[in-house]
């Protein structure tokens, strides 16, 4: 039973790091949709300077990267949820035999 509870601490600890690793790329992802980097071109050849700017894509071009960062977090969740559910079971049987004993 002691490796049961074990096992879903583990499965609770790499479930965390799933989802932290997944809401860390959907901020990455939002964030350099919303934030595009610009081409810029300056021509510094006398007193008229010819200084443009453009973003090379306004609309979010995320593609399926957010959209596995999302299926990952959301099945992180799950799977926190689901070693959770286990950790409680065997807490619970543990402590039942433990109060069974005295």
């Amino acid at each position: 039973m002691i490796k049961g509870l074990d096992i879903a601490a583990h499965g609770l600890l790499q479930a965390q790091k799933r989802a932290d690793k997944a809401a860390s790329n959907i901020v990455a992802d939002v964030s350099s949709a919303l934030n595009p980097p610009l081409n810029k071109s300056i021509s510094d050849t006398g007193p008229n300077r010819n200084i443009t700017a453009s973003t090379k894509d306004l609309s979010p071009n995320v593609g399926g990267n957010l959209i596995q960062d999302i299926v990952d977090l959301k099945t992180a969740k799950i799977a926190f949820g689901a070693n959770a559910k286990v950790f409680r079971s065997i807490s619970d049987t543990l402590g039942k035999l433990l109060d069974d004993e005295s």
